[in-house]
């Protein structure tokens, strides 16, 4: 009788684990499992699920500490390029492998049928015109992992057009494209959208609002290898693609909501979706009409090819001194030129939108007795007021009682400065109470039976008055708006943030484009020199502006920085980790003579109530970290937490 031969299996347990070790572990199997594969394996006391990296033969004594898998719970599982993704952002995040595996996984649903359906565009495209068909020739002759900027007009429809030229190409070849947008809003509205256009079987949405079930069915979709087309928020990129050719990030690749900062693994959009590309050989698209610094800098070096489709129609800017309007009624949020200007375009019975900062009654609260600003007692984020009359925290969910206290002095009355959405549609209704409001926000979007019912509303026209955050200025093809107004403009600039200037700008110049006739922006700072730039200046004039300052301040684009927060059970314990790793650190900085900069341990300012102390390391661009340094920041990586290119340096 022939004896059967064993497996050797090297597997990563789906478990938080420390860097300082590798994260397989070798098992047994009696038979030969597919890398990728889903495994039930003992781990010591527990139970817990892996996945199979690699698998080979065993040969020679079975040694007494190796331990059979369980059970093999779903044959190939992950695909090879997920799991080289898998392993890209666990060592570019410095996170261990088991964190990041749990991004790629989704419980199966019943494999689709194969259809017969045709995958081209359900509704024909008109002609292009001459520009419009020397753009798509551009496009479709890039070589595999090209990266281009696709720079597009928010009021024109020729960018859509090129885009779906384009994927009715791409999908004729039973290719697979991937469209990203930084919001469950925007996945919504391109899928609304482009719906007339894709057959239902090659039209796959993927957001965090979809049920257990829809995302299972999605991911089988595209795990079948048919041609699709998946629109989808950055959970997208973890999906198991079968044969991708186009990667699109759409609007821009550094907004906020492009980046994981508030857990692990902490990762770019941008960052991902390039590996992916590279995996994949795919061309990258990143469509914007306001670029990031980063993309015109690889344009600069020619790393980075550029394609616009049409020049851009903005609307007049005018800016409204809200410090005399402070005078005339204290913390109103509409000022008066911005009342008028409403009241005359309401009579013509034309469309407003007003954007403010965030959600709820205020921006922030603080104490009457000790001045103290309301922080969330869990994460240390400001809190913001409700109309119900209690505070919330935007980060966490964190819900206050209707009475809470300062945390410094134990005063219970506090005073609210800045503009929530709530209170912008509440000075609204006091002015045009017979008006149709809509008020777009976290709390509107939190069912996705509503968010849909919002959207079409919004698509359809149905109101007078659009209110919301900054995310509807990405809105495109919205139904046309003859004023457009940011109600609290220097919000952004209020923290000491190096971006925020940009993302002004950006914002401003999206205002500017998608406004019919007027453009409003309301500030308590007009004689600051961007101000009197943005109504003569396009964004890209302003942009190489703010980016000779950064490369004399030695910001990103032209550095990069590692936010490392050092924990401990006291401020001096985590005071003293973060000395020991800036001294380690330095170290190996002066003895191979590195570029880099190591940025002194500090309590960050917008969280100078917590106990955690961070330290900053600034590097080049262009230049890897060496294996020196990172062996260094896996030592330590027990009690730190590492944030490459930090959304925010406080």
């Amino acid at each position: 009788m022939v004896k059967k031969p064993l497996y050797r299996l090297e597997i990563a347990p789906l478990t938080v684990m420390g860097l300082t070790r590798s994260p397989f572990f070798s098992y047994l199997s009696r038979e030969d499992v597919a890398p990728g594969s889903l495994v039930r394996i003992p781990f010591g006391r527990q139970r817990l699920q892996g996945i199979v990296f690699e698998s080979h033969a065993f040969h020679g004594k079975l040694p007494d500490w190796m331990k059979y898998i369980e059970r093999v719970e779903e044959p190939t599982f992950l695909t090879s390029h997920q799991r080289a993704l898998a392993l890209f952002l666990s060592e570019s995040t410095l996170t261990p492998l088991g964190n990041c595996l749990k991004h790629f996984l989704v419980s199966k649903a019943k494999k689709p049928g194969v259809t017969k359906e045709s995958v081209s565009l359900k509704k024909e495209l008109g002609p292009l015109g001459s520009n419009e068909r020397k753009v798509l020739r551009g496009l479709l002759k890039k070589d595999p992992f090209s990266k281009v900027l696709y720079s597009s007009e928010a009021k024109s429809k020729a960018p859509q057009e090129i885009l779906l030229a384009l994927f009715q190409e791409e999908l004729s070849k039973k290719k697979q494209i991937l469209y990203l947008v930084p919001e469950v809003l925007l996945a919504e509205w391109r899928s609304l959208e482009w719906e007339p256009y894709f057959s239902s079987k090659t039209l796959i949405l993927i957001h965090s609002k979809l049920k257990g079930s829809e995302l299972a069915h999605a991911w089988e979709t595209i795990r079948n290898g048919g041609p699709a087309f998946v629109i989808g928020t950055r959970q997208a990129l973890f999906a198991p693609f079968q044969n991708l050719s186009t990667i699109v990030v759409s609007d821009e690749e550094d907004e906020t909501s492009y980046k994981q900062w508030e857990m692990s693994p902490r990762y770019r959009v941008r960052e991902v979706a390039e590996e992916l590309g590279r995996l994949h050989a795919s061309r990258i698209l990143f469509a914007s009409p306001t670029p990031s610094l980063e993309s015109i800098l690889s344009i600069e070096k020619k790393k980075m090819e550029k394609f616009e489709c049409s020049l851009f129609e903005r609307a007049p800017l005018v800016s409204v001194n809200m410090r005399f309007e402070k005078k005339r009624e204290k913390r109103a949020a509409l000022s008066k030129p911005l009342v008028e200007a409403m009241s005359s375009v309401l009579r013509e019975h034309a469309k407003i939108m007003l954007i403010g900062k965030q959600q709820g009654l205020s921006a922030f609260s603080i104490c009457a007795h000790c001045r103290a600003v309301l922080r969330c007692p869990r994460c240390g984020k400001v809190l913001t007021g409700k109309k119900e009359g209690n505070f919330a925290c935007l980060g966490c969910g964190y819900t206050s009682d209707l009475f809470p206290a300062c945390q410094a002095c134990g005063h219970t009355s506090f005073e609210s400065y800045g503009v929530g959405t709530e209170k912008i549609e509440r000075e609204v209704r006091k002015h045009f109470p017979y008006a149709k409001i809509l008020r777009v926000d976290r709390s509107s979007l939190e069912k996705r039976s509503g968010l849909i019912g919002l959207v079409q509303d919004i698509r359809a026209g149905k109101f007078d008055i659009l209110i919301g955050t900054h995310s509807l200025l990405k809105l495109p093809n919205l139904p046309k708006t003859s004023l457009i107004a940011m109600i609290e403009a220097d919000s952004l600039l209020a923290f000491p943030e190096f971006r925020g200037e940009e993302r002004l700008s950006r914002d401003i110049e999206r205002t500017r484009l998608l406004a019919q006739k007027t453009a409003i922006v309301q500030t308590f700072e007009p004689e600051r020199d961007l101000y009197s730039l943005w109504p003569k200046s396009p964004f890209l004039d302003i942009a190489k502006i703010l980016m000779g300052e950064r490369e004399a301040l030695k910001y990103p684009p032209y550095t990069r920085f590692l936010k490392c927060e050092c924990r401990g059970r006291s401020k001096k314990e985590s005071e003293d980790r973060a000395n020991q790793l800036a001294a380690a650190l330095g170290e190996v900085i002066q003895e191979k003579k590195l570029p880099l900069v190591v940025i002194p341990p500090h309590l960050p300012l917008a969280l100078s109530k917590q106990k955690n102390y961070q330290l900053l390391l600034r590097f080049p661009n262009d230049f890897p970290l060496p294996s020196s340094l990172i062996k260094i920041l896996i030592r330590f990586s027990r009690n730190c937490i590492f944030d490459l290119d930090p959304l925010s340096l406080n």
